[in-house]
């Protein structure tokens, strides 16, 4: 379920909550004990020659959505950090968003193009204190950091790369499922791509997370992937990428994946299905799912 539905629950709850409140003895459906603030997803990439403002939603989950929530700043770790009056500004001033009795806020950038090819940079913003009294990020931590890429509309690749949303059918989970991806670009390749691909992620960086190596083919306007490649370990449990030809036991170990590659449409279209499958762990030799007409989108 993602964030913004977990929080719309939690907000209908606290509206139901303060209708049969009557008094303060009244007990609370809602317990502001566990009331949290936390980035509606993850990450995100966006080319230094947009135009557009990069807002990062943020949510809160507390009865009163009253207070300050203050965030700071993490290049450490980067081989290509953004810097903050070069690659990009805050339109949100002072480090802090303000919660005035909504339950969202956002944390507004506008990128820098400084016309010239320095590659992708990166930076984290990472939750910090607050006058809310509200724990940061979920029950489980997950979404107290948030990842800006800044892609260099210089490289070749440009078009191509960024944040996108997978979309798939399941034979088991269901239809018109989605889950965030990112294609990044790779350092001193004019044809290759790092892609987190699929569901599962091995570290809450997607610039960390195990990815898979594409190679794209800008005049073809393709991508082609070579199967076999690890989606995700994390020391005891492993995925691997497969192809798949719907056929009971038609696993496809060898050869590689292709998509068509449509700019305007900021569409990857892949021609075939694809597995990702367990490799390791308690799980082995079971498929994680099967990604039947499956497209990445923009």
């Amino acid at each position: 379920m993602k964030l913004k539905k977990i929080i719309l629950h939690i907000t209908y709850l606290i509206l139901i909550s303060s209708l049969f409140s009557c008094g303060e003895q009244d007990e609370q459906l809602f317990n502001d004990k566990d009331a949290f603030f936390a980035f509606e997803n993850s990450a995100i990439a966006s080319s230094e020659n947009s135009e557009d403002i990069i807002s990062i939603p943020l949510y809160l989950a507390k009865s009163q959505a009253l207070g300050d929530v203050r965030f700071g700043v993490v290049t450490e770790g980067y081989d290509n950090p953004a810097i903050e009056g070069v690659d990009y500004n805050f339109i949100t001033t002072e480090y802090t968003v303000s919660f005035n009795g909504m339950y969202h806020a956002s944390i507004d950038i506008e990128l820098i193009n400084n016309n010239e090819i320095d590659g992708d940079k990166r930076f984290k913003l990472v939750l910090d204190s607050n006058t809310i009294g509200a724990s940061h990020g979920m029950a489980n931590g997950d979404n107290s950091e948030f990842e800006i890429t800044i892609i260099d509309d210089e490289h070749p690749l440009a078009p191509i790369l960024g944040s996108y949303t997978l979309h798939w059918d399941s034979p088991w989970n269901g239809n018109d499922l989605e889950e965030e991806n990112q294609i990044f670009s790779v350092e001193g390749s004019s044809t290759e791509v790092d892609i987190v691909l699929g569901y599962y992620r091995d570290h809450g960086d997607f610039a960390q997370c195990t990815k898979v190596r594409g190679v794209v083919d800008m005049d073809a306007l393709t991508l082609s992937i070579a199967v076999d490649q690890e989606t995700y370990n994390d020391g005891t449990h492993a995925l691997t990428l497969y192809g798949d030809d719907e056929e009971p036991g038609g696993v496809i170990t060898e050869g590689s994946i292709i998509a068509d590659i449509d700019i305007d449409k900021g569409e990857i279209i892949f021609r075939t299905p694809f597995a990702i499958a367990f490799t390791a762990g308690p799980n082995e030799g079971y498929y994680e799912d099967l990604y039947l007409n499956p497209v990445l989108r923009k």
